[in-house]
């Protein structure tokens, strides 16, 4: 599945349409089938929805998006290519994400998992072009010696940062990140730094820089909240013409 889909759905908030319009991929690989009541049903229990009530809706959500088509004279519905979303896309990346069945029923996770993993990999072709790149006044350089792209490897990704590049709200990046991590899909770091300074000064700072300087409290001594650092869990993996499935 492209990624840039995957970005693009969760930028727009169309999660749950998007979940169906999947799972009739998987249900039905010929791209076509014939709705009925049945099936609604069958589809509501596969998603975990208490009625069929909820995919009828989201049903005719697809339906008027025309993600899927019906065709009067058959009596099919015919489901669309991901080509529908390429006039949306600014891009189309050749990195996908194989997604499998038990994971619709966590997809907010897997859009964290996507969400953060494209940001970790660009944050890694910036470094390999620039050779040093500088975040929030901290700068990042590249290892010496042979390196290559490491999945282990933590990488600063600030919410503000996925709303700056991929024009997601910091709000629903901090949920799909919360989900990301509950299922592992993501492993984080919390950047704190020990500070000299006290409380007065940092307000001082603050008030002087008009910015804020997120602080914490352990153990009775004051630490700076960086930017947290995370690891991914999962790999991409590369294909051409995904559009066309």
């Amino acid at each position: 599945m492209p990624v840039s889909v995957i970005i693009l759905v969760t930028k727009n908030c169309h999660e749950r349409i998007f979940v169906l319009y999947l799972l009739l991929k998987m249900y039905f690989p010929d791209g076509k089938f014939t709705p009925s009541k049945e099936l609604f049903v069958k589809l509501a229990a596969n998603l975990n929805y208490k009625s069929s009530a909820s995919i009828q809706s989201l049903y005719k959500k697809l339906i008027e998006k025309k993600w899927v088509v019906e065709n009067q004279k058959t009596g099919f519905v015919i489901i669309r290519s991901f080509s529908i979303f390429e006039s949306e896309l600014n891009s189309v990346s050749r990195l996908g994400y194989e997604i499998h069945f038990d994971e619709l029923k966590k997809f907010r996770a897997v859009t964290g998992a996507v969400v953060f993993g494209y940001l970790h990999r660009l944050f890694w072709r910036n470094l390999f072009k620039k050779k040093s790149v500088q975040i929030k006044g901290c700068t990042y350089d590249l290892p010496k010696g042979k390196f290559r792209f490491y999945l282990d490897r933590k990488v600063p990704i600030a919410l503000s940062g996925v709303q700056k590049i991929l024009g997601i709200s910091i709000k629903k990046a901090s949920e799909i990140k919360h989900f990301a991590l509950k299922y592992n899909y993501l492993d984080i770091d919390k950047n704190l730094q020990p500070t000299k300074y006290s409380i007065d000064e940092i307000n001082s700072f603050q008030k002087y820089y008009d910015q804020q300087i997120p602080f914490k409290f352990i153990k009775k001594k004051i630490f700076v909240q960086g930017i947290n650092l995370i690891s991914i869990n999962f790999q991409f993996t590369f294909c051409r013409n995904f559009l066309k499935r």
